[in-house]
């Protein structure tokens, strides 16, 4: 049903509905001596207001709509006041017209239609909610295909890295750790040892006790033997604490792999001596 059908519609039930007025009876002549002056008035009314509603003059073509249904309290008239409101976007106010008429006019033969209007008016007034639970509803759908998605992702790389096994990273580093510790014997016996013997033969022959006092004649060759020994000493520390430190962690590797949990290993050589190992070697993930 169109709008300007709606308004026409009104318009000639209405001035039906006069034209039963002034063909009354005897006790109606006072009424039917004023309904020409009505009937010119809401007819200039329902058509100022149809003309405007067509213009889409809506607030205009509304006022004019309910002065003509004040004055004359045709029920018809409510369908188009509807509409107005309707167009307006004011849908609890078109409802309750279209309720309002179909109450005054129950048996109307326009029931359906309007009954029809008033479903569509629901549902444009639910319609901003509705959006805004689809879209919720939009974003939970995503958000948990999201976490699907991450939880197969994890899935997949656990598989990956359980397939794979061990791997040779741990026997790397264990064998390499090994080798740097065995190889720490070389500034041990190489360099430590001959000048620590040097220096015990130099002390023999050329230090004497001098009241109480250990004095030796050195040419600088005394002083060198010291500090190459020295330097050995501290070579074989260094290259034996990374040596064990790294077949440590390759040691800690390989035995909880069996858990297959990935190990998470901090070691590290205290500066006061020995080797700190420390993090987690196992257990659940």
């Amino acid at each position: 049903m169109r709008d300007s059908e709606v308004v026409n519609r009104s318009t000639l039930c209405f001035v039906a509905a006069l034209a039963l007025v002034g063909t009354s009876s005897a006790t109606g002549v006072a009424r039917a001596q004023t309904a020409p002056r009505e009937n010119r008035d809401v007819g200039r009314l329902l058509r100022e207001g149809a003309a405007a509603f067509d213009a889409h003059d809506d607030a205009t073509a509304l006022a004019l709509f309910q002065q003509a249904y004040r004055v004359s309290e045709e029920p018809t008239i409510l369908v188009n006041i509807g509409r107005v409101f309707a167009r307006m976007r004011r849908h609890d106010d078109a409802i309750a017209t279209y309720e309002r008429y179909l109450s005054r006019v129950p048996d109307s033969p326009e029931r359906a239609a309007i009954e029809g209007l008033i479903r569509e008016q629901r549902e444009a007034r639910d319609a901003p909610s509705n959006a805004a639970r689809d879209a919720a509803a939009r974003e939970e759908r995503a958000r948990q295909e999201r976490a699907r998605q991450e939880r197969e992702e994890r899935e997949r790389r656990e598989r990956e890295r359980q397939s794979r096994g061990v791997g040779a990273g741990p026997w790397v580093l264990l064998g390499v750790g090994g080798a740097i510790a065995v190889g720490s014997l070389i500034p041990w016996f190489a360099v430590r040892e001959p000048n620590r013997a040097t220096l015990e033969a130099r002390i023999g022959s050329d230090c004497a006790n001098v009241g109480g006092v250990v004095e030796c004649f050195d040419d600088g060759s005394l002083s060198a033997a010291y500090s190459t020994a020295n330097a050995g000493s501290i070579a074989f520390g260094a290259m034996l604490g990374v040596g064990l430190a790294a077949a440590a962690t390759g040691g800690i590797w390989a035995a909880v792999a069996a858990t297959r949990t990935e190990p998470r290993v901090a070691i590290s050589i205290d500066p006061r001596g020995g080797i700190v190992v420390a993090g987690t070697f196992g257990g659940a993930r």
